[in-house]
């Protein structure tokens, strides 16, 4: 469904391996620990200890503990690399299917439910596929190593594997019914509660004291799902830990039973400890069986937002000296219910227009519009052509909208500045830092300081002149400014007021702003 690039992919692959030596790793030391303490018994008992040589074994436990922290740590870091990676690419889709598609964006408890599945899909390697793979694999080493070193055990221990993979699979079977019922006590507590809002007078939000509202009911259930849902995962470690006991004592009623010598046999030792501690060491594979079962439902809902986004054209290129010429006529936008008062326009490059009007008249409203992200009405056209015949991509490619309030995202600030061009280079950003009043920013150092959460935060001033440096670098003809001058003191509203009246005379600047600075001499004043 996302096709990942090289390095994602090698992270992933790499951290399943550490993942797997992991696991060996705190197998082989259980093991070969077992084995130690048996065979320094027996060595001890039969008058050997002498010749007994204890320094390969412990220095053997000493380095496989060291691998296994390694191992660990390593899985953690490499892994969350590729888990990072992967998240990044299915967010940035998500992003550019909501900027390219405005009609797909979906309401704020599907975009919560959105960015919930898409960090679970993101994070199915780490959650998933490493526990279940590397205890798959592990499963099928010990079997080839007992048939090498313990073929007594082999028998019993691939009767464990078989119950064990077989208890794995009935619990999944279990989870995929479970999320159905999660999912359907989950409609019915949204339904009780649109209902329960809809009829509940106001004297009645504090709950009842006596029978419970149906909101409650179904709320109950809900949480009575989500509690079943852990229940099932401890009782199937508990299966598990009970299995590996049954198998121990398989073992030892086979022995039993055969007649066979086992003293100074320490080796039958290693097979009896991994299923004692079977619990432990399969318990992270038990506990990705609900993250497995919910994928399904995840991918489905996910799908519809991420397939289409690869064949959403990309913008096309509209150097900012192109000559525009824009003819609004009647021009109205419509937000919700309310529809704009028309406009009359008719605006030739270069030129610097202020829009002149009340706060909340609409000034930011007309910006969307123009960007074709609200229905418009009336006429617009642009080099002559329509604005019904224009794509969204050929209004984004002419205009470039500052917002009244700029996202910071969390990220190094150049790549906050490379969203208005990726292909700026540090000289590129830096003069863009410059030109916008943030000189002390102009340097390869600050260009990797990291803002917005958890990192430096801007002030509001700081955050428009970071959009105004966006603007410079996205070259494009016509620059869609929405308050450029708040939150500036008046030297940095003089200076930033002389540089946007520099930059009117090569292209179409529209100003929305109650404040006016002296340097700013608008060629036009437009009021409504």
């Amino acid at each position: 469904m996302l096709p990942l690039d090289r390095r994602t992919r090698q992270w992933q692959w790499a951290g399943f391996g550490l993942a797997l030596v992991y696991l060996a790793m705190v197998l082989s030391l259980l093991a070969l620990s077992g084995w130690f303490i048996a065979a320094s018994a027996i060595a001890g008992a039969w008058g050997l200890a002498a010749q007994f040589n204890y320094v390969v074994p412990s220095t053997l436990i000493r380095m496989i503990a060291f691998l296994r922290v390694l191992a660990g740590y390593g899985e953690r870091y490499v892994g969350h690399l590729g888990l990072l990676s992967r998240l990044g690419s299915i967010r940035a889709r998500l992003f550019a299917k909501l900027v390219h598609e405005p009609d797909a964006a979906p309401s704020a408890e599907a975009l919560e439910r959105v960015d919930a599945d898409a960090d679970a899909f993101a994070s199915l390697w780490v959650q998933v596929w490493h526990p279940l793979g590397s205890a798959a694999m592990i499963l099928t080493a010990l079997a080839l190593l007992f048939a090498w070193l313990v073929p007594a055990a082999l028998g019993v221990w691939l009767g464990f594997a078989a119950a064990a993979l077989l208890l794995l699979a009935l619990s999944f079977r279990q989870h995929r019914r479970m999320v159905q019922q999660r999912l359907a006590s989950h409609a019915e507590v949204r339904a009780a509660w649109l209902d329960w809002s809809r009829t509940a007078p106001i004297w009645r939000l504090l709950p009842d004291q006596g029978e419970p509202t149906q909101v409650q009911t179904a709320w109950c259930v809900w949480q009575q799902a989500d509690l079943a849902e852990e229940a099932s995962v401890q009782r199937l470690e508990f299966s598990l830990q009970l299995l590996g006991w049954w198998a121990a004592l398989a073992l030892g009623w086979w022995l039993y039973q055969s007649n066979v010598d086992i003293s100074g046999q320490a080796l039958l030792l290693v097979p009896v400890l991994i299923w004692v501690a079977a619990r432990d060491w399969l318990s992270n594979a038990a506990r990705a069986l609900p993250e497995l079962s919910r994928r399904r439902e995840r991918s489905q809902r996910l799908r519809p937002l991420l397939t289409s986004v690869s064949e959403t054209p990309v913008i096309p290129a509209w150097p900012g000296d192109t000559p525009v010429e824009l003819c609004l006529q009647q021009y109205r936008w419509q937000r919700d219910e309310r529809l704009g008062p028309p406009l009359d326009l008719e605006l030739t490059q270069p030129a610097l227009v202020l829009l002149d009007a009340g706060s909340g008249q609409g000034k930011s409203s007309l910006f969307q519009a123009l960007l074709g992200r609200l229905p418009e009405y009336g006429k617009l056209h642009l080099n002559g052509v329509a604005g019904t015949e224009l794509s969204a991509e050929q209004r984004r490619a002419c205009f470039h909208l500052s917002e009244q309030f700029g996202h910071v995202f969390s990220d190094t600030l150049a790549a906050n500045l490379r969203l208005a061009n990726p292909d700026a280079s540090d000289d590129d950003c830096c003069a863009a830092l410059r030109w916008a009043g943030l000189e002390d920013w102009a340097n390869s150092d600050s260009l990797m300081m990291w803002v917005g959460e958890p990192g430096r935060p801007l002030s509001g001033g700081e955050q428009k002149r970071l959009n105004l440096a966006r603007a410079w670098l996205r070259d494009a003809p016509v620059w869609l400014l929405d308050e450029p001058f708040e939150g500036l003191d008046d030297a940095r509203q003089s200076l930033l007021a002389e540089r946007l009246q520099t930059k009117a005379s090569e292209r179409l600047l529209i100003l929305a702003s109650h404040q006016r600075p002296s340097a700013l001499r608008p060629h036009r004043i437009v009021r409504w």
